[in-house]
């Protein structure tokens, strides 16, 4: 947890300086060069694990939705087409749910524990308007990198969790005012 603390701390003392210390540089200044934060929400889309037995009892682990921070940097090649990385986190919560089927939301042994999602992301960006517009309507498609991690990760006895870090893929429609 201290390598994203740190990293964290890294992130919003290079965006306070930023602000403090406000100085174009020559790629952002031909508009080139854009560095993005944004906030949204990460919404998973499936269960991480649906275990039923055949004694009638299962145990469920679900990722949360949670608000997720992140930055994009992006570099344009001309007018209409650029590359965007970008890099967000995610403070999320891991549900646990153990018991009889179709119980298992109020059973005794369910809860949460902390853990984090990490998503990466590469993306070619498309202009959808002339550059002439006042208005920017970008699309982006590209590969991501998602790593999960956190105490409700950690190993136990049996060893460590396996498939923490997933390939998925990244869609962006953007639009600047």
């Amino acid at each position: 947890m201290s390598t994203i603390r740190n990293a964290l701390l890294t992130a919003i003392s290079a965006a306070a300086l930023v602000v403090l210390f406000p100085q174009a540089a020559t790629g952002q200044s031909t508009r080139r060069i854009v560095v993005t934060p944004y906030a949204g929400v990460f919404v998973p889309s499936t269960k991480l694990s649906n275990i039923r037995t055949d004694a009638g009892t299962s145990l469920n682990l679900e990722q949360r939705p949670a608000l997720t921070f992140g930055l994009n940097a992006s570099y344009w090649f001309n007018d209409r087409t650029g590359m965007e990385f970008g890099a967000a986190y995610a403070m999320s919560d891991t549900r646990i749910a153990a018991g009889p089927s179709g119980q298992t939301p109020g059973f005794a042994l369910s809860g949460t524990d902390a853990s984090h999602v990490l998503i990466g992301s590469a993306k070619v960006m498309v202009n959808l308007l002339p550059a002439t517009a006042n208005r920017a309507l970008r699309l982006g498609f590209g590969p991501a990198l998602i790593q999960r991690g956190g105490t409700a990760y950690a190993s136990d006895d049996q060893g460590k969790f396996e498939g923490l870090t997933n390939i998925g893929g990244a869609v962006s429609l953007c639009s600047r005012l």
